[in-house]
């Protein structure tokens, strides 16, 4: 499945995006409510994805904030997007670690909400800052900038033998 990702940095007019990419899947920043982010510009992404095509599947994802409530990120998104919802925890800051009970807090709110997560991160991160297979039970979108557009060309990590997502390269 082609899918793109979205952030704050992208139009709040997805339109031409997605015309150019025809992705069958978005992932879209959700803003947490302390952000210095417009919580506007996320529904209009949301919006204009809805009106191109509403087929296209929508997973949020979300900053993982090792001193935010993991509590509060979840019910942020897990109440915009409602049960159902694949949620992706970013995990790329050196400034999060260490979250590993974060995450574990994080992921139960999501299950109780009905929603589903998966892990966003990459090798590199990972095996710096969380221990062993500690997550390995969720899907992950391996981090992987290496222009190669092939979900299986995956070292294996944290306990992950192959990934659901690859991030290879960028808009």
């Amino acid at each position: 499945m082609f899918a793109i990702d979205v952030s704050n940095w992208q139009p709040r007019d997805l339109t031409p995006l997605l015309e150019k990419y025809r992705p069958q899947l978005v992932v879209v920043r959700h803003a947490l409510p302390f952000e210095q982010i417009d919580p506007q510009h996320e529904l209009e992404q949301l919006a204009s994805i809805q009106a191109f095509d509403p087929t296209i599947k929508i997973e949020p994802y979300v900053w993982v904030y090792g001193s935010a409530s993991p509590v509060q990120t979840a019910l942020s998104v897990g109440n915009l997007y409602g049960p159902g919802t694949h949620v992706w925890l970013d995990c790329e800051d050196a400034a999060n670690a260490p979250i590993g009970a974060w995450l574990t807090a994080c992921v139960g709110e999501l299950v109780a909400l009905g929603c589903t997560a998966g892990i966003y991160t990459s090798k590199g991160w990972w095996e710096d800052h969380i221990p062993a297979a500690s997550f390995s039970h969720l899907p992950l979108w391996d981090a992987l900038w290496d222009g190669i557009p092939n979900v299986e060309v995956f070292t294996p990590y944290g306990g992950w033998t192959q990934a659901e997502g690859k991030q290879y390269g960028g808009l």
